[in-house]
């Protein structure tokens, strides 16, 4: 007699995969991104995979090995990475080869992510950890910024920071990385000092502009302004400066790989 499954049983057995494939990918991260896992609990790293990996089947993108590159994607570059200037050839890439099949487009794509990392890390990661020696004594007060020349006087700060970087992104990537985070800053932090641009941008040019919002950085949280009459927009000033700087801080533990 054959034997009946019932849909629930299916359903079942397909929440059960679902979860054993959660529990690979949080091996995957275990072993490949170590400092992710020292920052956020595995129950938490549990949720946020399973709801990442959720959104990731709604683009379509379903093979195991094609939804596991979207999640690296997303840990290395950002959450926002296929709309971010600064990354914007991995977007034309994908364009111009969307007639190539899911795992063809990871298999591909993941050597010219290989390549650029290898170029934007340097020898031995030699521009990296320059990069770090930079920013753990990083000091916005050393640098000049005019509101005039803003554009200017940021670029040439993000160029400082991570030159190798700038140098594989370009100067009309950064530029319209600058305008985007302007843009979000004013309109959805309430930015009004000048500072506060500085420093989300920068954040943006590090973690990738969607930082704010990213759920692998779940303890970089920007802070919004209070819509209170009384809201003391000096004090909050110096808490934004200080928020931003322990971000730009933390960046060396927090995306290493």
């Amino acid at each position: 007699m054959a034997i009946q499954i019932t849909n629930e049983q299916l359903k079942k057995l397909d929440d059960q995969a679902f979860e054993l494939y959660i529990s690979e990918l949080i091996e995957h991260c275990q072993l490949c991104y170590p400092n992710l896992v020292d920052y956020i609990t595995t129950t938490k790293l549990r949720a946020i995979l399973a709801n990442e990996v959720k959104k990731i089947k709604q683009q379509e993108i379903n093979q195991r090995a094609s939804v596991r590159f979207q999640i690296d994607l997303m840990i290395i570059f950002g959450t926002g990475f296929k709309t971010d200037p600064q990354y914007a050839w991995i977007n034309q890439w994908l364009e111009q080869n969307a007639h190539y099949s899911q795992l063809e487009q990871a298999d591909f794509l993941f050597e010219d992510c290989v390549d650029y990392l290898k170029a934007v890390y340097g020898e031995n990661n030699i521009n990296k950890y320059l990069a770090d020696s930079k920013l753990d004594c990083f000091d916005l007060n050393h640098y000049v910024l005019t509101k005039e020349n803003f554009d200017s006087d940021i670029l040439i700060i993000l160029q400082n920071i991570y030159p190798k970087k700038a140098e594989l992104a370009g100067d009309n990537a950064l530029q319209n990385l600058i305008t985007q985070a302007k843009h979000t800053a004013s309109l959805e932090f309430s930015a009004t000092y000048i500072d506060q641009y500085a420093y989300f941008i920068i954040a943006s040019y590090l973690y990738g502009h969607q930082f704010y919002d990213d759920p692998f950085l779940p303890n970089i949280t920007a802070i919004k302004n209070s819509d209170d009459t009384d809201f003391d927009y000096a004090n909050h000033n110096l808490n934004t400066q200080q928020h931003y700087a322990n971000v730009i801080e933390h960046w060396s533990s927090l995306k290493s790989l």
